[in-house]
């Protein structure tokens, strides 16, 4: 055996729990299909799943864990798992797409990914999953031809989450590469005795007990997952509530990263949608949005609601949990709370107030003042066209967009003849601000480097004044003005989302290194009154 995969299950699940439970699995096959394990010492259970595949290249690893296996199963079955019990602890073994066969509820988070980090050294990774959780969430994979360091990977401390770590680790003298996410993989360069299994977990699970990891990544507490019931279920309501509401600050996300090619419904033969947001759309809430013991009971509903993932390609249904796929940060709280792949993360409250002084600070020397009006327009498109038509140094160029290597792309929402482009976006509890930030970043790196994109845009430039250079185009003669439009006069940059200010952070950091000027402005927008509205 070379190869194992290995979870861990919540201690409050007995060995008898999950063996005996009808939700702990899920594509199991016949009663037929379930084996005792007679080749360790512990007790286990291995259980067999099917889908008429050709026996794959694992199958003789789990016969050595059940050597009763029947022979004749060997052609159908491409998933299995094993069930362990180790000094009163459940581990689940997995081998081909086993992952599939096991309830997410069941399973430990993050257990791989912290024995990784305590056992690898800092210069020693060779890959990196990680999410940019903001007012979206991106996941990305990093990796490098020879063992390296979170520098060169480029890793965003300050604002990703570490999904899964990847490098060579040493466990009970044997080396192994190991990948650390939920599960822990380890791959053997020789092949391993089956008896060494349980050994192999009891070391694993001392290792999940230590906290070396903080004295070479101590970045990974800027988000603290939170363990407590109670207020884990108190979030959560907060969260299902708020996402109920038509502003809502929080949203859906697929769970699978690397593929996107499904549709999405609450029951295997009901109504589909294509973008996962939109099964929003099929809960009825109306009216009774202002009753609160409606809404309560709506809320404890949802909590329990399955999203059926149906694959457009192959038929395959995945089944995730409506609470694992919501994402974003939880308001109503002192703390700040923001909720990922169904984990509740805390934001370490000295990283939040480190993220605040420096958004002051920027604010207080980059302050840049519009003499726009207060906007009162319900479409922000219609406001940013009444301000650059009332002044004759100002175009406007909102949806105006450039098409650039299959992309549009806006070089800026409104520009003026003094050389500043100035990016606009109204800020409610459901705006996505990060990608204001990120747009400025965007537009400013292609006015630098790309010469194309620098034509095309002085094609929709009507007046000499406003034109920009399309060759030796120097940053520093710019300036890059976030505006965001806030509903009360008090409001300021300061009171955004923290994973909005981090990317505000991290955008000023980038566009000075690129010499261009960078500025903040506050605007005002009137709330409309929904009753004078209607009248």
């Amino acid at each position: 055996m070379k190869e194992l995969v290995i979870f861990k299950i919540k201690s409050t699940y007995s060995y008898d729990d999950v063996i005996e439970s009808q939700e702990a699995f899920k594509n199991l096959g016949s009663e037929n299909d379930t084996y005792d394990v007679n080749s360790l010492d512990e007790k286990g259970k291995v259980y067999i799943g099917h889908n008429n595949q050709n026996e794959p290249g694992w199958y003789d690893n789990v016969k050595m864990l059940a050597t009763a296996l029947d022979k004749d199963i060997k052609n159908q079955s491409s998933r299995a798992i094993a069930v362990l019990e180790v000094d009163n602890k459940v581990y689940i073994l997995t081998f081909g797409h086993g992952r599939h066969m096991i309830n997410e509820d069941y399973i430990v988070r993050n257990f791989g990914r912290k024995i990784v980090l305590n056992l690898i050294e800092a210069d020693s990774i060779k890959t990196t999953q990680t999410a940019a959780i903001g007012d979206f969430i991106t996941s990305h994979l990093s990796s490098s031809s020879r063992q390296t360091n979170l520098n060169d990977l480029r890793i965003n401390t300050d604002s990703d989450l570490l999904l899964r770590i990847e490098g060579n680790i040493n466990i009970l003298n044997l080396k192994a590469n190991a990948v650390g996410g939920d599960s822990i993989k380890l791959s053997f360069k020789e092949p391993i005795e089956v008896t060494l299994i349980v050994n192999i977990i009891r070391e694993l699970e001392k290792q999940y007990n230590e906290d070396a990891y903080k004295e070479k990544f101590e970045w990974i507490d800027n988000l603290v997952p939170i363990k407590d019931k109670v207020l884990k279920d108190e979030i959560f309501k907060a969260a299902f509530k708020d996402f109920i509401k038509e502003d809502a600050s929080l949203h859906l996300v697929n769970l699978d990263t690397t593929y996107d090619n499904y549709s999405y419904s609450f029951t295997e033969k009901g109504s589909r949608v294509e973008d996962i947001n939109d099964l929003k759309s099929l809960i009825t809430v109306g009216e009774r949005i202002e009753e609160e013991e409606y809404i309560n009971e709506l809320t404890q509903s949802l909590l329990k609601k399955k999203i059926f993932a149906h694959d457009n390609e192959n038929g395959d249904i995945l089944l995730w949990s409506l609470k694992k796929c919501l994402a974003g940060e939880v308001p109503g709280f002192d703390r700040t709370y923001t909720l990922f792949l169904g984990n509740i993360y805390e934001v370490n409250q000295d990283y939040v107030n480190t993220i605040n002084e420096k958004v002051k600070s920027l604010q207080n020397d980059h302050n840049f003042e519009l003499d726009f009006d207060i906007c009162d327009k319900k479409e922000e498109g219609d406001y940013l066209q009444e301000q650059a038509e009332n002044r004759d140094d100002i175009m406007c160029l909102d949806q105006d967009f450039i098409t650039y290597n299959g992309r549009s792309i806006e070089a800026c929402d409104l520009l003026t003849d003094n050389k500043e482009l100035i990016h606009v976006k109204k800020w409610s509890s459901s705006s996505t601000l990060s990608h204001l930030f990120q747009q400025g970043i965007v537009s400013a790196e292609l006015l630098l480097n790309d010469r194309y994109f620098r034509e095309e845009l002085n094609k929709k430039l009507n007046e000499e004044k406003f034109k920009i250079p399309e060759t030796n185009f120097q940053p520093p003669d710019y300036t890059i003005i976030y505006s965001v439009l806030f509903k009360a006069e008090n409001y300021t940059f300061v009171d955004l989302p923290i994973f909005s200010k981090i990317v505000l952070v991290n955008s000023f950091i980038t566009l000075r290194n690129l010499a261009f000027k960078v500025k903040l402005n506050s605007l005002r927008y009137i709330v409309e009154d929904k009753q004078k509205s209607e009248e």
